[in-house]
């Protein structure tokens, strides 16, 4: 059933894409922004993360996180290769085995996505395995768009990126005597929205949904 409606949800947005690609041309103002999604990106990135979490009940998380963007251009195909893995430090009144500062690995991430020249947007796939003792595998498809404005000139918006993510999980673990986490199984809506400070420099704000299925 939750396969079904992941499966739905996809096929509907590619026929939704098709037609409206079919009815204009990507790089046609619509709101005063163009679809972006198909413009190629040659860069390798790598980008360092650090970010502090509170799980609630007095636990937190720290996590170090390494990222890197890697272009996969096959023929008329195009798209981008993510690697991302992380180590997180976990501690609270809750956990009195961990303390701050004691780093360990906690999961490795492949995510491709890419599209052709008359697509709306990107269709690509994530899978995510867990590093340490406890977790699950994560994997699922997603679709992402992207829009810019059609002036060329210096403006306040660079872009809008929606993406849809469908994850489940499989194959859990854990350590001898606890019992594996529940199977995942859920609908992430992203919404990133790009916005110029100043000639050089770009601030980012990224809202996420997470539904159950």
């Amino acid at each position: 059933m939750i396969f079904l409606r992941a499966l739905s949800f996809l096929l509907l947005y590619i026929a939704t894409a098709s037609a409206n690609a079919a009815e204009q041309h990507s790089t046609e103002p619509t709101l005063g922004l163009i679809n972006a999604s198909q413009e190629r990106y040659q860069d390798h990135t790598l980008e360092f993360w650090g970010y502090h979490d509170s799980q609630g009940s007095g636990s937190y998380a720290d996590t170090l996180k390494l990222r890197y963007y890697n272009p996969l251009n096959l023929g008329d195909w195009h798209g981008t290769v993510r690697l991302d893995t992380a180590y997180t430090a976990v501690y609270g009144p809750q956990l009195a085995a961990q303390s701050t500062g004691t780093f360990s690995p906690s999961y490795a991430m492949l995510t491709i996505w890419g599209g052709q020249s008359s697509w709306f947007g990107h269709l690509g796939a994530r899978v995510s395995a867990p590093l340490g003792n406890a977790g699950q595998w994560l994997a699922g498809p997603q679709v992402i768009t992207s829009f810019r404005p059609a002036d060329n000139k210096q403006t306040l918006l660079v872009d809008i990126s929606p993406l849809a993510r469908y994850m489940f999980g499989f194959s859990p673990k854990a350590p001898a005597g606890i019992n594996p986490p529940p199977l995942a199984s859920h609908l992430e809506l992203y919404q990133t929205i790009g916005l110029n400070l100043s000639p050089s420099t770009q601030i980012r704000f990224l809202g996420l949904e997470q539904c159950r299925l």
